[in-house]
This record gives C-alpha cells, sequence and structure tokens, in this order.
C-alpha cells in the first residue's frame, strides 16, 4: 500500500475513535419502513403506479415518498421529480414524462395514463426490484437517477452499503483511501464500507455501524465545505458556526492528504495589529557587539504568499502535486484593514493572481510592496530577472471571520468589501436537533428548538436589536438533557452574561435586569414538559 494512503487510514481511525453519534432517528425511521415496506407487505414486483409515486393518489404512503422524506434520518438525497423515472408533466392535466425524454424537444408526445403506467411497468418497476433484491445492474440503474437508486437499495440493504449518494463524496472518500470504485455503480460504497471494515476490525453487515460510519464519513468528507471564492469572509452572531467553517478547512486537508502544519496558517486579529505584521516592516535585532539595530523582516502573510508561491511554480514547472493553502485571518474586523493591508490589497482580486503560463512566465498582478526596493530573493513572494515583486499566488485562500455585532460590514470601506465574498451565518436550527438526537424525547426537543427561536426572535424584534445579536446555535447545543434545571443552567451560564453585554450599552441598570426576567420567562418549558 502506498505510504501516504497508509498515513491518511491512521489519521481517519484517529478521527474514528474520538467520534460519538447515536442513531436514535434513523432506528425509528428503519422500524417504521420495515412495517410498511413494500415486498413483505406487498410484492415490489406487483407494485402499481399509484402505489410507487402521488401522480394519482394523495396522502403520504406511497413509495418514493418513503425513500425521499419520510426516512431521511436514514440518508438524505437530493432529488427532482424526473429521478423517479417516470413523472407528471402538467398538474392539471393527464400528461406524464419518463425519465428518458426529459429535456428533449417539446414537441416529443408526453405520456398518457395508459403509457404512464406501461412505461413504469416495464422500465421502472423491474429496476426498482432489483435493487431491492441488491442483484448487479451491468447496464446501469437508467431510468433512475443514481442518488435516488442508492437511497433504495440502502433502505433494503442498510447493513450492505453506507448512506452516503452524492458522487463528489464517495469518489473523494475512495481517492483519499486509495481505493478503486466506480461511483456510477449503485453499490459503490459498499467497496468503502469492506475496505474500513477490514482495516478496522468493523462487523459487518450491521446497520448501526453503517449508519455510524455514514454519518463520521460524511462529518469528514461532505461537510467539508466547498470554497468557490479565493477571499471570503463568514461573519455573524456569536455562536452561529464561523470556527466550524474553519474547521471545515481542516477536513479539507485532511482529504488532500497534505500536512496542515504548511498549508494552514492561523492568525488573529487585534486592534495593534499592523502592516509590518502582515506583510513587512523593519524590525529591531540584536548585534554581534550587543547592539541593537533594525532589519527588514517579511510579515506573516508575505512569509504565506511565498510558501504557496513556491509550490505553485514547482506544479507548474515540473508537473508536481498542486496544493492548496489557506490564510485565516480570525476577527479579522478588529484590526484597522486598510493601514494592515496597504497597497497589497489589489493583489488579493481573484482576477489579478498570480500564477504561470505554459512557457513559464508569470501571469497577473505583482508589484513592489513598500520596502520591496530592499527585500533579497530569499524575501520576495517572486523575482523576475533580479527584481523582486510581492504579489497573491492563484493556489492561495484568504478567509475571515468577524462577529459584526462588534463592527458592520458597512463600516469597511468600499476598495475593501468588494474583494471579498460575505457570508452570513444565523443560528441554524437543525444543527440544534442533530446535536440533541441522543434525546430520545423527540417532542421535547421540538419544543426546545421552539424556545430558542421565541428568544431569538425577542432579541431581534421586541428589543429590536435586530439579527446580528441573535444567539448562535451553539450555545443552545450546551444541554445534555431537556429539563427546566438544564435550561436554567444553562441561560445563567452562557446565556445571560451574553444579553446583559448586549443590553448595556443602550438601557439603564435596572431595565436590563426586566428584560432579561422577560428573557428567562421566554426561556422555560411547558409545564407539560416540565413534568416530563
Amino acid at each position: 500500500m502506498d505510504s501516504a494512503i497508509s498515513t491518511n487510514i491512521v489519521k481517519l481511525k484517529k478521527e474514528w475513535d474520538k467520534f460519538t453519534f447515536e442513531p436514535a432517528d434513523s432506528k425509528a425511521a428503519k422500524k417504521a419502513f420495515d412495517e410498511w415496506k413494500p415486498g413483505e407487505k406487498q410484492n415490489i414486483k406487483e407494485m402499481k403506479l399509484d402505489q410507487y409515486t402521488n401522480l394519482l393518489r394523495k396522502g403520504d404512503g406511497y413509495f418514493t415518498n418513503w425513500m425521499e422524506r419520510k426516512t431521511e434520518a436514514c440518508g438524505k438525497f437530493r432529488t427532482s421529480s424526473y429521478s423517479y423515472g417516470i413523472y407528471r408533466e402538467n398538474k392539471e392535466e393527464e400528461s406524464y414524462k419518463s425519465a428518458e425524454q426529459r429535456g428533449k424537444s417539446k414537441e416529443d408526445k408526453p405520456l398518457d395514463l395508459d403509457g404512464a403506467e406501461k412505461y413504469f411497468k416495464e422500465k421502472v418497476r423491474p429496476v426498482v426490484s432489483d435493487l431491492a433484491e441488491f442483484k448487479d445492474l451491468p447496464l446501469g440503474v437508467t431510468p433512475l437517477e443514481i442518488n435516488y437508486a442508492r437511497k433504495i437499495a440502502y433502505m433494503y440493504n442498510p447493513g450492505m452499503l453506507l448512506p452516503i449518494f452524492k458522487r463528489e463524496v464517495i469518489e473523494a472518500i475512495a481517492n483519499f483511501l486509495g481505493v478503486d470504485v466506480d461511483a456510477s455503480n449503485y453499490k459503490a460504497t459498499k467497496i468503502i464500507l469492506d475496505e474500513l471494515a477490514n482495516k478496522w476490525g468493523l462487523e459487518v453487515p450491521n446497520f448501526e455501524i453503517t449508519q455510524k460510519l455514514g454519518a463520521f464519513l460524511w462529518d469528514m468528507f461532505g461537510k467539508s465545505f466547498d470554497l468557490q471564492h479565493k477571499n471570503i469572509i463568514f461573519y455573524g452572531a456569536p455562536g452561529t458556526g464561523k470556527t466550524y467553517k474553519i474547521e471545515g478547512i481542516k477536513q479539507r486537508i485532511l482529504i488532500a492528504g497534505d500536512d496542515e502544519n504548511e498549508v494552514l496558517d492561523f492568525a488573529q486579529f487585534h486592534p495593534s495589529y499592523s502592516y509590518e505584521d502582515f506583510i513587512e516592516g523593519f524590525k529591531p535585532v540584536k548585534s554581534e557587539n550587543g547592539g541593537i539595530s533594525l532589519e527588514l523582516k517579511s510579515g506573516r502573510f508575505k512569509q504565506f504568499c511565498k510558501k504557496a508561491m513556491k509550490n505553485l511554480r514547482e506544479a507548474r514547472e515540473r508537473g508536481g502535486k498542486l496544493k492548496s493553502y489557506y490564510f485565516v485571518a480570525d476577527e479579522i474586523n478588529r484590526a484597522e484593514l486598510s493601514r494592515v493591508l496597504g497597497e497589497v490589497l489589489v493583489c488579493l482580486e481573484e482576477t489579478k493572481r498570480i500564477d504561470f503560463d505554459e512557457e513559464g512566465k508569470p501571469t497577473g498582478l505583482y508589484l513592489k510592496s513598500q520596502y520591496g526596493h530592499l527585500d533579497t530573493e530569499e524575501q520576495a513572494v517572486l523575482t523576475i530577472n533580479e527584481e523582486h515583486y510581492f504579489g497573491v499566488p492563484s493556489n492561495l485562500y484568504f478567509v475571515g471571520t468577524m462577529n459584526d455585532i462588534d463592527r458592520s460590514i458597512d463600516s469597511f470601506d468600499l476598495a475593501l468589501r468588494r474583494r471579498f465574498v460575505w457570508e452570513k451565518m444565523v443560528c441554524d436550527y437543525g444543527v440544534i436537533k442533530e446535536k440533541l438526537a441522543s434525546i430520545k424525547d423527540a417532542e421535547s426537543v421540538e419544543e426546545y428548538v421552539k424556545i430558542c427561536e421565541k428568544l431569538n426572535e425577542l432579541i431581534a424584534e421586541s428589543w429590536g436589536l435586530g439579527q446580528s445579536y441573535q444567539i448562535g446555535h451553539a450555545y443552545f447545543c450546551e444541554v445534555s438533557k431537556i429539563n427546566t434545571s438544564a435550561l436554567q443552567s444553562l441561560f445563567d451560564q452562557k446565556i445571560k452574561p451574553l444579553l446583559n453585554e448586549y443590553l448595556r450599552a443602550e438601557y439603564a441598570p435596572n431595565e436590563i435586569e426586566q428584560k432579561l426576567q422577560v428573557a428567562q420567562d421566554v426561556f422555560k418549558l411547558s409545564a407539560k414538559q416540565d413534568a416530563n
């Protein structure tokens, strides 16, 4: 086995050993599906079109609804109506289309009801039946969309596959593990499951194992967010997941098999952070005779750019591995950015990033920094004809985080704002439900989420502080039980101090106490749930 692949598996195992997961919701969904499951109570080979989809019926007791919505806890997939092989073209008319007709000329005659039933019987139902029986499909899974096909196979064979359906994620996992999979095959995740079961000593087939492993691998590979832009800032209230985004970067590095210490630099910005710290400046250095002299030193970002540039040039010239480098500026709004970035701000623009053409000549923008005329080749990011320049390489991502309570986006000058993509982070109540999935009482979790929503509505609307002051989901997830004592402890230790900070700049002390009491009254369980 390749040493890099072996190292990857060891890294992944360390993360797996720390991973905790309680598949309570998925167990309930599987039990309900098993009680309803076509093929046992009814013969799947004889399933009718109106049992398969809601084209002809009302209610939710039909096959495609169970696959897409009623068993989401066992694995989600994105779909469209054509994914199911047959769909209604016009809701008001008896007009249908097969998946094979999708995208064809509008003159292509749609199917009537008899045609739709015939197509379902001859083309769709046999594939559904084969998937349920885990048969090989040498001709693929047409006319069904692959993610949907995987979900069918998983629900009927939940110990044999992983509940991961997205092709890109399956391929990323396979590449990381060094296993050869054909992602167009609905059984692709079986190879990954068998590989890890063999390496880690997991007992399969087993539904609980596939649920936990699926959740783990999705967390590691599916949630590592896709950076569509080279310059991005995540902003929002405390606890809304800005730090989680940075963890996503670490996942990307892990997946790529790179050394985090080499390709990631994390800088904490603060009011005294300067151009000299970031790009370059003169720093005092002790001389041999014991005196102090000033010497030009490269700043943190400039050093990082030089490291990324070295990899970029080597990859372009020698065909080596091109790595992605990530510079993270935490609390970026706490520094005076126009002064920190200086004249190199323009180099951050994606269209001005440095790369190399087929002849090895640099493209993009490179310039002399403030003290660039004093640079040496060792200090410069780019050297051309013995002239030394600064520039930002195309393989570098600049990621910032900021709490917009401290400083609004509007306070940034336009030149700075337009060079970044700004992504607003808000309280995600779905995350609260996921984190509290181990609490068996679903009704109490639902009420707790509603309490959290009401508290945030109070802050944003009743108090008029706006969405930026709402409390993030990370705060609300800090409970292991849902009862009066747990909520009181969370409010006193975490939420009340935060609200007090929000309010003390706007209200007198006696008014603050009144408002905190109102918040405490909102953040309480109903008498019914309290009794439970």
